[in-house]
This record gives C-alpha cells, structure tokens and sequence, in this order.
C-alpha cells in the first residue's frame, strides 16, 4: 500500500517518449491495469500500471539483465522486491528508492547477508556469512556497510571475537577466543590491535595444559606499560613491559616465595644477585610470610615460620593435587585419579571462585567466602612488606646513605577495587598461605593458644584436606554448592540489575558502614533479615529458623535453633553469600520437591522483588558495574 498521494496522470505525449511499445490494458490513453512495456533503453517492465504510471506488482529487466520483481511505487521501486543479477548474486526483503533498505537478505557466491538496510548499505543489525563451508560469519551491529558497533566475529571453528567494533576494526572492549588452543583474550581493542588494559590466557607445555595468564597494558598487540603476569609455575611478575618483554623496573615473585625487585632489560634480571638471601643453598622450597602468627623473639619466629614450611613441604604433593583439581575446575564429581604432577602435568591457575568451592566441599566451618578473599589480600599484604625490606637493604648497600632515605621507603600496597573478585588469581604458594593462616585461626577459635602454627595446619590438613572427597556432605552443604553451579549463576545473572542495588542499599544501612572499605561491601545478617521483613519474603518463617538456614555451622554445633544468636546477626555476607542466602529463604518458602531449585529461585525473586513491591531508590542503580561480576563465572553462550 502506497503512503504517496496519487500524482496525476502520466500524459500519453511523455509515455511516447520514453517507451517504445507497449502491450496491456489501458483507461482512455492512459495505461492501465496489467501490461508489458518496453523502453527505449531496451528495459523491460511486466505488471500492473496505474494512470500510466508503474505502480502495485511487476517485474523489469535491465538490458545487463539486473531483474527486479516486487512492489513499484508510482514508478519507484519501494517495497518488497527480489533483485536478481547475472553472476547469481540474489537479493530479496525491503526496497525504497531502489536500494536495499529495511529487512532483507543478500547473497553473492559464498558470502551471504541476512539484516537490515539503509540506503542500500548494511545497516543496523544483521549476520553477514562470508564463508559458510569455512564457518566464516559475523553477527552484530552495522553501520554504513562496515561492522561497526557490538558484534560476534567467527573466523571458522577456532577463533571467535566477541565485542565492540568501529568502522570494520576491532576496537573498544571485546573478547577474543582462539579455541583451538585454550587461549583468550579480554580487554581493550584500537584497530584490530589490543590495544589499552587487557586479561590474556594461554596454555604451554607440551601438553597444552598449563597455564599463562597476563592482566595489564598493550599496545599494538603486545604487552606494554604496566602488567602482572602470573606463571604456570606459580611465579608472578609485577612491573613494567615493553614490546612484548620485561623492562623496567618490576617486582618478580618465585614460585617459593624468593622477591627479587630491580631493573629488567630485555626479559632479564639486570641483577638477581643482589636479592638472593646468604646460604641460598640451604633456603625452603617455599617461602611463608607469616611471621605475624609466631611469637617470640627473632629467632623464635624464624623457628615457627621454618616449621610451618616443613609442615607444608610434607604435604606439597597432595596439596598440588588439591590445587590443580580446583584449578581446572574439576567440579564436585571429578576424581583425583590423574597423578602426581610433573613438569608437563602442571597447574592451571586457580581463581577466587574455585577457592570459594574448596572451602565448601572440604567443609571448612566459619570459613566465609569473604573471609577467604581477605586472607589474600593479607599475604599480598605480607609479600608487600617483604619488598619493603628488599628496598632497606638496597639503600643500606649505597654509601653515605641518609637515615631519612630509610624512613622514605614505602610499602607497596595492592590496589583492589573489589577484594571480592572471583576472577582473582590465586598462586599455589598464596593457596598454602591461606590454608595455613586459616588452621591458625581455626586453632584459636578452639582454644588452642598453646599449638605451634605447624601443628595448627597439620591439624587442618589432617582432618579436613586429606581424603576429603570421604567426607558426607550434609544438604545444606550441598545446597551451598549447587548455588556455585551454572543453572543458578544464569538464573542470578538474569535478575542481576534487581537484586545488586537492593544489596547495595542495605549494606549501606550497617552500622560499621563508616569503616566498610570501598573495595570490601557487604551486608550483615541483621540487615539481611531487615530487607526480607520490609519486602514480606519470609513467609511464616521465624527469625530463629531463618538465622538456622543463613548460620554456617561449627565443628560441635549444638545450639539450639530456637535461640537467637546475636553474633550471627552481626556476620557479614558479601554479594555472592547474599545470593546463596536467598536460595536458601526460597527452597524454605516456596520449595517444592518436584520443582528443580532454579525454578523455585526464579520464581522467589520475581514475586518478593519484581511486584511492585521495589522502594523508589531501587530504580536508581548505585551499584559499580564490576561489582556486577561477583555473580561466580562469566556469561556462558
């Protein structure tokens, strides 16, 4: 149906001039109805006139034998039309003025486009299929015929990018999967280039089953300015780059824990020497920075600290095992059956979330997922100080050294805005550091002022490391787990724009939100219980029985479920416990056994938050978006 208004009448005087026979239906002089003219240029037009002109149904063919067969518009081709060239190059969908706009799909030999026009250009949202046998495609946004906006590049079956584009270049913010190989890259792009801060992952080894992994600047492709680079071995680099290599000065971390900071040249330590301990011969295999656990006087520490890497040491090789089935994310049913590793059985790089899991299934009690984030930031801490000393003893070495140039040296500080990132790296030398400071504090929890750090962590290892895969894991345990699974991450990644700012808000209602950093939000159990009184999501449940479902249970936990305990109330959930915390309130609301537990969660959420239940500041999404990516693991397509 046309949108113009009618013109007039084409006069005969004008039709005479430009076609050179007509043969059809006519009204008066005027053809109309269905006919067949042929022009003087020698085109060929089939259909239907109106009033002279072409207009409804019809078909032309140009003398090079282009074919357009579709809707004419008062003698414009507008509509929806099939266009047809001699070398087999097809188009069908919208048309206006004669080019290609609006929904349509163009084909030329392999390469096939299927999406929106304008003015005869890919335009808006489509997939263009440059090689269908090869699996060659793009799907995205377009502008002006280029690929320009967020899209999904497919070069065949082994390398994928998904991101931002501008004028038919990668640039801006993508991902980019080589998975043939296990490689991936995740961060800033300029002109098909990395380009700007970036996460690169790769295997190595002769097996493919190590792993590298770079956070930091490119630039044109290749590693430069400042960036962490975390070895499969279990070192780290922390310094500046350039073209691709060390240079600069950096902070180089052993896989034992041994710091050597200075200058780099081309890849290389300019002098290692000047940071190796006397008697280097004689030093642990692993280092342990945890000389505030021990007390007593100088030589006492070193005794303490020298025992508890001797305790680690007799269990390195379980606890590399340990390491590398969370590491590879293994799951809960994957079997510690590969054997010991070796130089190309390695590790894989563990990250905050795997660690998170260990905990639960090696049912390690008032051990929270927050609590273990701290634990890192404390050994980065630690390692920090070590660096601090490294510097004293570089300064010392100069002549006529001023004692203020002494006091001026700093302790490096890491720089975490969110110390609850999942997608942190753990090294395995920081993973024994966290198992030891926590049997300390376990040990101390128990009473057990008197037992040497070693002895805490052979305790722990012992009871609750060594063969955990026997333990039985009760149900909430398993429920505590099953939320670390992907069927509930979709479900919470799908109301996450709902759920952060309502946990946003009421972290900010805690009474030590003064003293909360920045980098550290959380939520405590009072005011959990606060936000699911205010939205009515209790349903007839007590606070004693909701407290009973939220508590993590202690090694002799004979409490009575009917007595409320004021320190759970004043525990602290971070976002991915504040989740968990959730699941449990809907299995106990609204749980039917029939109805598997995403189903219920989804159900839960929709009718506590999304009802027109939701306070007017929750429309308002305070919430940073990296803290968006607590919910455990990345966007699976």
């Amino acid at each position: 149906m046309s949108r113009k208004q009618p013109p007039p009448p084409l006069a005969p005087s004008l039709t005479a001039a430009i076609i050179a026979s007509y043969k059809g239906e006519r009204l008066s002089k005027f053809y109309h109805g269905t006919g067949t003219a042929t022009f003087i240029n020698g085109q060929v037009y089939a259909g239907t006139f109106w009033m002279g002109h072409m207009h409804g149904k019809g078909r032309i063919v140009w003398p090079d034998g282009i074919v357009y067969e579709g809707d004419f518009d008062y003698d414009e081709l507008s509509g929806h039309a099939k266009y047809s060239w001699p070398d087999g190059s097809v188009y069908e969908g919208g048309v206006l003025h004669g080019l290609r706009h609006g929904l349509g799909r163009f084909s030329q030999g392999d390469v096939a486009y299927d999406g929106e026009w304008v003015d005869g250009r890919e335009h808006g949202v489509g997939t263009k299929v440059y090689d269908a046998t090869k699996g060659i495609a793009y799907e995205g946004d377009w502008r002006d015929g280029l690929r320009d906006g967020a899209g999904i590049m497919r070069y065949g079956k082994k390398l994928v990018y998904k991101g931002s584009w501008i004028r038919d270049m990668k640039t801006g913010r993508g991902c980019m999967q080589w998975l043939d190989r296990a490689e991936t890259y995740d961060g800033g792009w300029l002109e098909d280039h990395q380009h700007g801060f970036g996460v690169h992952t790769w295997k190595v080894g002769k097996l493919k089953n190590r792993e590298h992994r770079y956070e930091g600047e490119f630039a044109n492709g290749v590693r430069d300015g400042y960036g962490v680079f975390y070895y499969a071995s279990g070192a780290r680099y922390e310094g500046h780059w350039e073209d691709n290599v060390k240079h600069g000065l950096g902070l180089f971390f052993f896989e034992d824990g041994t710091i050597y900071e200075g200058q780099f040249d081309n890849d290389h330590m300019v002098d290692a020497n000047d940071n190796k301990p006397k008697n280097a011969e004689l030093a642990p295999t692993m280092i342990l920075y945890v000389d505030d656990l021990v007390k007593g006087t100088e030589k006492e520490k070193a005794r303490g600290v020298k025992a508890a890497q001797n305790a680690v040491l007799r269990a390195n090789t379980d606890l590399r095992l340990v390491y590398r089935h969370y590491a590879t994310r293994a799951g809960a049913s994957a079997v510690l059956t590969s054997g010991p590793p070796t130089s190309d059985n390695h590790l894989d790089l563990m990250e905050m979330r795997e660690l998170w899991r260990f905990s639960a299934e090696c049912r390690l009690h008032n051990v929270t997922m927050g609590k273990l984030d701290r634990y890192l930031l404390v050994i980065r801490n630690a390692q920090n100080k070590a660096v601090k000393k490294l510097r004293i003893q570089r300064e010392k070495k100069r002549r006529h050294v001023h004692p203020r140039s002494i006091d001026a040296i700093e302790t490096p500080r890491e720089k975490w805005t969110d110390v609850h990132d999942p997608d942190r790296v753990i090294l395995y030398r920081e993973f024994c550091e966290i198992l030891v400071r926590l049997a300390w504090d376990d040990a101390l929890e128990r009473g057990e002022v008197d037992m040497t750090v070693a002895d805490a962590f052979t305790c722990l290892y012992e009871d609750k490391i060594h063969d955990h895969a026997s333990a039985r894991i009760e149900p909430m345990e398993a429920l505590s787990l099953e939320v670390l699974d992907a069927p509930l991450q979709a479900i919470f990644r799908k109301y996450r724009d709902t759920l952060e700012p309502i946990f946003a808000k009421y972290a900010r209602l805690d009474s030590d939100v003064a003293q909360q950093p920045e980098n550290d939000i959380h939520i405590s159990v009072r005011s959990f219980v606060l936000l699911l009184r205010e939205f009515g999501a209790m349903g007839t449940m007590s606070v004693s029985a909701l407290l009973a479902l939220v508590r993590k249970p202690s090694e002799d936990d004979e409490s009575d479920d009917d007595e409320l305990d004021p320190f759970v109330l004043e525990a602290d959930l971070i976002y991915p416990e504040f989740l968990e915390a959730l699941t449990k309130v809907a299995r106990a609301v609204m749980g039917v056994p029939s109805v598997p537990l995403p189903v219920t969660v989804a159900q839960y959420i929709h009718a506590t938050f999304l009802r027109d239940k939701a306070p007017q500041y929750l429309r308002r999404n305070s919430f940073t978006r990296r803290q968006s990516s607590l919910v455990l693991g990345p966007v699976q397509e």
